[in-house]
């Protein structure tokens, strides 16, 4: 898995502050005290505030399972890897720990994979099939990319969900890696929600330690 913060809103606290002052009529300047007003406003829920703010990620090496699951979070925008006109030959895919760890199923699963691969060249190559039929026989683990653009407040709903234990384990990765950008830009947005983040560490360390 690869995430790429690409882009964010230009000076973002100053237009999060820039909003909440714009709502209450002030013009007063808070200096440090802003820090402690947008931590306000967000305990509060008044979190429309925090909207103005985008941050736009490049996510790779994803399976497509883990991309449905990414695209239920609606107050977002998604440009994704397209496999009606890219070709899909010699796909590269996911494979979960679970399976990996066991070296009879993961050959099964490698096997099946590579009959996959046969199957849609035979159906793209030799068939003729247009590439938006013969996608209908890849699997949910076909590596996928897609850029994503969310507000902080839709982040804020995404790794309350997501950064969650019992959230499936590649979205929970998916969500740990994109926090960890975003936190590094405005922290003061995302640092009560930093005990989901540590949570999530440990049990991914939990998870790989009975793995082995």
């Amino acid at each position: 898995m690869k995430v790429e913060l690409l882009s964010h809103t230009q000076d973002p606290f100053n237009t999060i502050i820039a909003a909440v002052r714009n709502c209450y009529a002030s013009k007063a300047d808070f200096g440090e005290r802003d820090q402690a007003l947008i931590r306000r406003v967000i305990e509060r829920g008044h979190e429309s505030t925090v909207e103005h703010v985008c941050f736009t990620f490049r996510v790779s090496e994803i399976s497509r399972a883990c991309s449905h699951q990414l695209v239920r979070h609606r107050i977002a925008s998604y440009s994704q890897r397209s496999q009606r006109y890219v070709k899909e030959h010699g796909f590269n895919y996911v494979i979960p720990q679970t399976i990996a760890k066991n070296l009879e199923a993961a050959s099964l699963y490698h096997k099946h994979m590579h009959e996959i691969q046969e199957l849609y060249a035979r159906l793209k190559d030799e068939f003729k099939v247009p590439a938006e039929d013969a996608r209908m026989v890849l699997p949910n683990a076909c590596h996928t990319e897609i850029v994503i653009t969310m507000n902080v407040r839709a982040l804020r709903n995404f790794f309350k969900l997501r950064l969650d234990r019992h959230a499936q384990w590649e979205i929970r990765e998916l969500a740990g890696r994109m926090f960890d950008l975003v936190f590094q830009v405005l922290p003061v947005c995302f640092e009560d929600l930093k005990p989901l983040r540590g949570a999530a560490v440990a049990e991914a360390g939990k998870a790989e330690y009975q793995q082995e």
